[in-house]
């Protein structure tokens, strides 16, 4: 069992956001365990006109001269620069779930060792703005050594 909690700051003070399971969680503490919990910053998730310039500013530049259309594009340039390995035990059922309910496309999975290693997509709809724009310049690199122009996204919003 987990327990999630969000806090926002406020006036140099902390409000509780939802605090789901808490509670039930702490209630099922046993005596004498040792619990950690780990406050996090939470990133924020592409936005949508990073989403807007990547399809229309970045993928359809590749169009027609070397894809047959954005979604060709994107299915190739994710899986180019996005795809990732995970290895899960029997104990990482719920991390796995997590991390591949997201996934664009699983590509494999076997078992090694009582090892599940999943190679996969995950959605670009998973990445933070920081995450997706480094996706974004290594396509704009990919895109420089095959000579198509990609214009800035201040150049392609005028």
């Amino acid at each position: 069992m987990e327990s999630i909690s969000k806090y926002q700051k406020r006036n140099n003070d902390f409000i509780v956001l939802d605090d789901r399971n808490r509670k039930k969680f702490l209630d099922s503490l046993q005596d004498g365990e040792i619990y950690i919990e780990i406050l996090q910053k939470k990133s924020k998730l592409r936005t949508y006109i990073q989403n807007r310039y990547l399809w229309g500013g970045v993928y359809a530049e590749f169009v027609p001269n070397h894809f047959d259309n954005v979604n060709d594009a994107h299915d190739h340039f994710t899986y180019e620069f996005l795809r990732t390995t995970g290895m899960y035990s029997e104990e990482d059922t719920k991390i796995m779930q997590k991390e591949l309910s997201t996934a664009r496309k699983i590509i494999k999975t076997i078992m090694r060792d009582n090892i599940m290693v999943v190679e996969y997509i995950p959605s670009t709809t998973s990445l933070s703005t920081k995450q997706f724009n480094t996706y974004i310049e290594m396509i704009i690199m990919r895109a420089a050594e095959l000579g198509v122009q990609i214009k800035s996204p201040e150049e392609y919003y005028e």
